[in-house]
């Protein structure tokens, strides 16, 4: 059996230590402590269980604190946690019989579990565990990695993945300050040099934005990190970056933005779960209902191949799975691109983001046309909408953006209810016709009109056809479609 050096570092830590040695007591031959300068009874605790205890002044540098540990280490196998970490004593069990192997790689990847409130809210892999060699050392100051040092100075691949998990319960809001953390750690990473500022430095530097909700700061950081990642080179915290760039989206009400940088980055990263499910919510928020189940039966279905590679939020525990595939079955119509929206407008109401979604699931696209420039568009671009600025009278050439072989006209306020969609479909997926009415139902006043809504999208006079069918009111058919407004 290969023996084990545990190695920490810790600063006031006598909140979690006891929790972190008596889950690794029985396993350690040796545990090595680093202490950056407590003034509690850390100490004092560690002292009961036999640790070498170290010294050391604080730098404001990770990697340094924790090569000084690896300096006293002198086992075969090098483990470290975090003070506000421990192993279950099914995992210690697995890593028993890991040390037992007669063959074993350079380092493995261990899975972290995040402890909020007493529930578990996420998993993603960490590289903790690796073979006490004096040229394997950490780098970076904050968030420091030693796993591409390792992968540097072996040919073969030497890092593997294993079914060890590792609790952590630093960011529990109950038992950790989380501003202290960020103002730590960005003291740290405003010291670094231009030319150290990598793409792992901007992933950090967004994570810690993120972690104070400033969302628009952390999506710049994190797209610098993306521009800075060079092809030839495996990063093993791509998977989260780009997660992170979708959750940071979401944060931010950008869900139209989060689909879209999802669909161009797919194909790099196969079998992501995650991220079918997170692209799944973005198209509910937009009302891309039939989008959504797509990216739900692809969460459901995707291959578990790539669990070592890819976080784990464990969707299934925060979401009845089984009850939002049916929900999202019964309101699905796929479109078959039938049919575009296009609304006129000229000052911003809150009732048109309604509008748009609830419009959004049997449209193709759905266009707003203003010829107020200052008006206030990003909350519709968020869930979709194109935004065309004109003060022509004559909307024939905007027309043309819409590709549908129909369009329906849209007013402020209106919605179109599940069953409404469905007939629409229904009606133009079975007709050659070329106006029908639909009839407006005001809540507000308490009134029902029949309106030419919807018209052929066949030629460039729409809007004389459209003047023509309102005027004169030939062809027209009538439909038994129901749109509700809610107001006058």
């Amino acid at each position: 059996m290969k023996s084990l050096s545990v190695c920490m570092i810790v600063k006031n830590e006598e909140k979690n230590i006891k929790r972190c040695l008596d889950s690794i007591e029985s396993i350690a031959d040796e545990i090595i402590i680093v202490d950056t300068g407590s003034n509690d009874e850390t100490l004092n605790i560690c002292s009961n269980y036999n640790a070498k205890v170290i010294n050391h002044k604080w730098n404001n540098d990770f990697s340094e604190a924790r090569n000084v540990s690896l300096e006293y280490a002198t086992k075969d196998y090098i483990l470290f946690l975090d003070a506000d970490e421990e192993i279950s004593k099914e995992d210690l069990e697995k890593l028993k019989a890991l040390l037992s192997s007669k063959k074993l790689a350079e380092g493995y990847f261990f899975r972290l579990t995040n402890i909020i409130n007493g529930i578990e809210v996420g998993e993603y892999v960490v590289f903790r565990f690796f073979k006490n060699k004096r040229k394997y050392r950490f780098r970076g100051k904050v968030h420091e990695q030693i796993a591409n040092c390792i992968q540097k100075h072996n040919k073969d691949k030497c890092i593997e993945n294993i079914d060890i998990k590792i609790y952590h319960y630093g960011y529990d809001p109950n038992k950790v300050n989380i501003e202290s953390k960020y103002k730590r750690n960005m003291g740290i990473l405003n010291t670094y040099t231009e030319e150290e500022k990598d793409a792992y430095y901007f992933y950090v530097l967004g994570n810690e934005y993120a972690r104070i909700t400033d969302f628009k700061s952390a999506i710049e950081s994190y797209e610098k990190s993306l521009d800075l990642m060079e092809l030839k080179y495996n990063y093993v915290f791509y998977p989260y970056l780009i997660l992170n760039i979708v959750k940071a989206y979401s944060n931010e009400k950008q869900f139209y933005d989060s689909i879209k940088f999802i669909e161009k980055i797919r194909l790099s990263i196969p079998n992501f779960k995650d991220l079918y499910f997170m692209e799944c919510l973005a198209y509910i928020e937009c009302g891309k209902i039939s989008k959504a189940l797509e990216c739900l039966n692809e969460y459901i279905n995707c291959p578990v191949g790539n669990a070592y590679e890819y976080p784990n939020n464990n969707f299934e525990k925060i979401y009845d799975i089984k009850e939002m595939k049916k929900n999202l079955e019964q309101a699905s119509t796929p479109n078959n691109n039938l049919l575009s929206a296009l609304m006129i407008i000229d000052k911003y109401e809150t009732s048109i983001i309604n509008t748009i979604k609830s419009f959004n699931e049997i449209v193709s696209n759905f266009t707003i046309v203003t010829s107020n420039k200052c008006l206030e568009v990003n909350e519709f671009k968020n869930i979709g909408a194109k935004i065309i600025y004109s003060d022509d009278k004559d909307l024939n050439l905007l027309i043309e953006k819409c590709k549908s072989k129909y369009i329906i006209m849209v007013d402020i306020g209106e919605i179109c209810s599940t069953l409404s969609q469905k007939k629409i479909i229904e009606l133009l997926s079975n007709t050659n016709e070329k106006f029908f009415t639909v009839n407006i139902v005001n809540i507000a006043n308490n009134t029902n009109s029949k309106e030419v809504r919807i018209i052929k999208n066949e030629n460039s006079n729409f809007i004389n056809d459209y003047k023509y069918a309102l005027i004169k009111n030939k062809n027209v058919v009538d439909s038994n479609i129901y749109i509700h407004k809610s107001f006058n």
